[in-house]
């Protein structure tokens, strides 16, 4: 049985049993196996896509991994078109869970792959779901290789926001860390024009750090102040990495002692707070800004729906016209070729006809002459002959004697029957007299 043979099979028995997930040991069978066929150049291709269809999400991802570095550059373009498909639940979790594992092999692959199956409004619950299980789950996943700064701007913004939407208190402290850098990099990297996004990422991702340990905060701060350093379009950033976080020995009970608070020290806290209050003035007022494009945003949103969902059927019916117009110069084509192998035709019928033309014209002279010189080889014979009959011939005005008329009728006779040996009809009746 042939590699897709065991793999529709399996599938064929997953559908029959109304199941979508396979055992732990089944899984990895089933991966081995697509691993083979993946790296099978013998195997249909087409055909292996149309059977994966059925095949659970995690063998798939098990596979793709273990194989990638290996797939020719063509199998891999088909693939992610194949994966890319936007569709159910089951194609976003196929599609997610593979983006995770292509994110430690090919980080473009991974970005095409979620830019293109991501929602582009609000994500559903069931999606949230299926990223927090992939990419924050115990299993650490590189997600600050989205950082990197081959990869667009919008793209890391727009993967980067699906992950903060998904993350929750559940998650690993870990993974929520890492979250966190890849977080402050993708912010760090975005001009004038990302100014809101950039303040709401922000104040999620500041949301959840202060629910971390102490510890961990101050080891997130530490680590990240240099970054943090170059990010002054968000004023909550500089403000919250300029806190150190201590972490006391003491027991809860005993109160920290209070030293004195000297008057400088005093304006200068005050000066401090200002500071501070005209920042969170600044950000309340984009946040403001926000709250009323709202409305306008989410029109915008419906009509760039409609727009899309328009030029969608613009673009199919462009489809339509361009195959009947495919088909329609198809027909020209093949009937210009059929008129020019017409006109072939007719250009050899007449210049077979002129060839003929000139023949007969030629066969007309050489009959002509041949004619011509038979008559007068006809006209010279007969003329002789006849000069031999008229040799004793008498005068017109002579006398004739019976016996001279008689000799002068035969030879008259004999000259008839000469002319009607050559060919020349002269007698009236076939009857001789």
């Amino acid at each position: 049985m042939g590699k897709i043979d065991e793999l529709s099979a399996i599938a064929a028995r997953l559908k029959q049993e109304h199941k979508s997930t396979l055992r732990h040991d089944e899984s990895k069978t089933v991966a081995e196996i697509l691993s083979a066929a993946l790296l099978d150049t013998s195997v249909d291709w087409s055909g292996l896509l149309a059977v994966l269809e059925g095949i659970p999400p995690s063998p798939i991802a098990t596979a793709v991994g273990e194989t990638w570095s290996e797939l020719p550059e063509d199998r891999r373009r088909l693939f992610l078109r194949w994966v890319s498909k936007r569709g159910g639940e089951r194609e976003t979790r196929r599609s997610v869970q593979v983006a995770a594992v292509l994110l430690e092999h090919d980080v473009s692959a991974a970005v095409d792959v979620l830019t293109t199956v991501l929602p582009d409004s609000k994500m559903p619950k069931e999606t949230k779901v299926v990223i927090r299980a992939a990419f924050l789950a115990k299993k650490a996943t590189p997600v600050t290789e989205l950082a990197r700064p081959e990869i667009p701007v919008h793209s890391a913004l727009r993967i980067t926001s699906a992950l903060r939407q998904s993350v929750d208190a559940e998650s690993p402290l870990t993974a929520r860390y890492s979250l966190a850098r890849l977080c402050l990099a993708c912010i760090a990297r975005m001009d004038a024009r990302h100014v809101t996004e950039a303040t709401m990422l922000w104040a999620a991702t500041e949301h959840d750090i202060r629910s971390w340990p102490s510890q961990m905060q101050a080891q997130f701060r530490d680590e990240n102040r240099e970054l943090a350093s170059a990010v002054f379009r968000v004023p909550d950033i500089p403000e919250f990495f300029s806190v150190r976080v201590t972490v006391s020995s003491r027991p809860a009970s005993q109160p920290s002692p209070q030293a004195p608070v000297k008057e400088g020290d005093l304006l200068t806290k005050i000066d401090e707070r200002i500071r501070t209050a005209r920042d969170e003035i600044t950000m309340l007022e984009a946040l403001r800004e926000v709250l009323v494009a709202a409305p306008r945003i989410t029109k915008l949103e419906k009509e760039l729906a409609d727009s899309q969902a328009i030029a969608a059927g613009l673009q199919q019916q462009l489809g339509h016209e361009t195959a009947r117009a495919d088909a329609a110069n198809s027909r020209v084509a093949a009937a210009e070729a059929t008129a020019a192998a017409s006109a072939n035709q007719v250009n050899e019928l007449r210049a077979k006809l002129a060839q003929l033309a000139d023949k007969n014209k030629a066969l007309v002279a050489q009959l002509t002459a041949t004619g011509e010189v038979e008559v007068q080889q006809f006209k010279n014979g007969l003329g002789q002959m006849l000069a031999r009959l008229i040799i004793d011939l008498p005068d017109r005005s002579s006398e004739l004697s019976p016996e001279a008329a008689r000799v002068l009728l035969r030879q008259y006779h004999l000259f008839i029957d000469k002319l009607v040996d050559t060919g020349v009809p002269v007698r009236a009746t076939s009857t001789a007299r």
